[in-house]
């Protein structure tokens, strides 16, 4: 895989859900994981601010939407795993919901009612399912997720 590769990855993402302000991420999974490349040079590449979290900041969903709200995160990749608590939780928020304005995901199958309740609770969000192996300079497809077509 050669640096270049990671341009066109960044690109890619950005020609489905392009920044549409000031770029506030935060890089949550191990820097072994392939995704963490997405993390770190979406925000660094484009002149955002990057937060670092501690390595088990997802084994808590209530305290890593607290994160997301108060440091108004705007960007951000979520395991699977923590989706569904972060979709109840983040649907709580009320008016102090999260400032996210896209938000990648993928790595494995997602229920359409997950990205249903997310996208109900955060007014504005883009939700972006990446897929690919790691050969590929982490995603390979990219596809914006739209209640008009998803189904169970």
């Amino acid at each position: 895989v050669e640096h270049r590769n990671v341009l066109t990855l960044l690109d890619a993402y950005e020609h489905v859900a392009p920044r549409s302000g000031s770029l506030v991420g935060i890089a949550l999974c191990p820097f072994s994981f392939d995704v963490s490349i997405w993390e770190m040079f979406s925000c660094l590449c484009f002149g955002g601010t990057l937060h670092v979290l501690e390595a088990n900041a997802a084994a808590d969903p209530a305290a890593l939407v607290n994160y997301i709200r108060t440091h108004r995160v705007t960007s951000a990749y979520l395991p699977p795993a923590v989706l569904d608590d972060f979709g109840a939780l983040v649907g709580g928020l009320g008016d102090a919901r999260a400032t996210l304005d896209r938000l990648l995901v993928g790595v494995e199958p997602i229920r359409n009612a997950t990205l249903a309740t997310i996208s109900a609770a955060v007014t504005g969000l883009r939700i972006v399912n990446g897929y690919g192996p790691t050969e590929a300079t982490v995603c390979s497809t990219f596809l914006l997720y739209c209640d008009a077509v998803a189904t169970d």
